[in-house]
Order: structure tokens, then sequence, then C-alpha cells
């Protein structure tokens, strides 16, 4: 969440092999152009991702203007 330039992406990518789908979001709107990240507010992440991931890792949640709220739409 909060991916910005990508390379947790990457970084999670590299260690954790080509069998694993890695995404990001970002709310900056140039965002778009970096791989595999989903321009969007990670309090309202896009319904069509609740149930595909296996975990979320996020350093931003301190960022938060709702933590509840954050916390609950990462957990779907």
């Amino acid at each position: 969440m909060g991916s910005r330039s990508g390379e947790e992406q990457a970084l999670f990518r590299q260690y954790l092999g080509n069998k694993s789908k890695v995404s990001g979001i970002e709310l900056a709107a140039d965002a778009k152009s970096i791989p595999d990240t989903i321009v969007a507010d990670f309090h309202y992440p896009p319904k069509q991702l609740f149930g595909k991931f296996d975990f979320v890792y996020s350093n931003s949640h301190d960022q938060a203007f709702n933590p509840r709220l954050a916390l609950t739409a990462w957990v779907k």
C-alpha cells in the first residue's frame, strides 16, 4: 500500500519469485506508469481486489487518516 516508485514491489517480486503476483496501491495519479500499481486510496481499494491476496504489507499505516477503515479494507 502506498507503493510510490514500485521499489518495494520489485524487492518482494525478487525474493518471492516469479510465481508470486505482487501489486501496489498508490494515490498519486502519475503512479499509473509504475508496473503492477493500482491508482487508488488505500482506505478504499477496488472491490475486485478483495480476497485476492495472501498478505498485505504496508509501511504507511501511520499515514492513514482513518486507521480502522484502512485496516478493515486491507483485511478484505
